[in-house]
């Protein structure tokens, strides 16, 4: 990217993270003193990121457990979260007394993942939602038997309703059972959990954590492409 003699954070690491034309990128519209603070910020993030960090974007799977991983064959993508740097905001609608808030930082991070642990992720989600669809499915069959239907319609013309969501209740207990017994049965050949990950362990111990609801399968979103960057392409080296 061409030097801009205008923006104060031209060529710098935020700069090439960003990786955007100047008429893209919204730094461009500040002023210094807040350019100055975005960039100042970003060195705090990079700062608590692991030295190995780009090693979770390498060439191989990083969810395979045990000495031979399969390749990467795409990427699992998490937002992480950090309390650092310090991020302050209106109490209501971002108005009135400013008080600290859970998230200074965040970041798309880009996970190297294989086919197959890909589809152990996508089954473990999958069982939740197949479950919930086959009990609720055989409610309304039965429902729809003529002799079924019309004795619980003459109960209640309210009631098949009930019946057939508090059968997606059913398939959703049943399908997160299902689910977590097949998460346990493969476990000893994926880590579901990003923390469980070498890099993803020592990012927790940073501060560290995801920003949806932290369970025992780490929340993700599959593609091709990272959505971060390396820090040796951004020209920035870990202390």
């Amino acid at each position: 990217m061409a030097k801009n003699d205008k923006c104060t954070v031209s060529d710098s690491v935020l700069c090439n993270w960003l990786d955007k034309d100047c008429r893209d990128c919204y730094i461009h519209t500040m002023k210094s003193d807040e350019a100055d603070e975005v960039y100042r910020n970003f060195e705090v993030t990079l700062s608590l990121l692991p030295a190995g960090f780009d090693e979770i974007q390498g060439e191989q799977c990083r969810f395979c457990k045990g000495a031979v991983k399969n390749p990467r064959d795409g990427y699992a993508i998490v937002d992480l979260g950090h309390g650092e740097p310090e991020y302050k905001k209106g109490m209501i609608m971002g108005y009135g007394k400013k008080v600290r808030q859970r998230v200074g930082s965040l970041m798309p991070v880009s996970i190297s993942i294989c086919s197959e642990c890909r589809a152990s992720f996508r089954l473990a989600e999958a069982f939740k939602w197949l479950s919930i669809l086959m009990v609720a499915g055989i409610a309304i069959g039965l429902l729809c038997v003529p002799s079924i239907g019309t004795a619980v319609s003459d109960l209640s013309a309210a009631l098949p309703f009930g019946i057939v969501l508090f059968g997606g209740a059913v398939g959703y207990f049943f399908g997160k059972v299902f689910s977590n017994l097949y998460v346990k049965a493969k476990s000893g050949k994926t880590a579901f959990n990003i923390f469980d990950i070498p890099l993803g362990a020592e990012m927790q111990r940073k501060g560290w954590f995801t920003m949806q609801d932290d369970g025992e399968v780490t929340r993700v979103l599959f593609s091709k492409k990272p959505y971060t960057r390396k820090l040796a392409d951004i020209g920035y080296k870990p202390q």
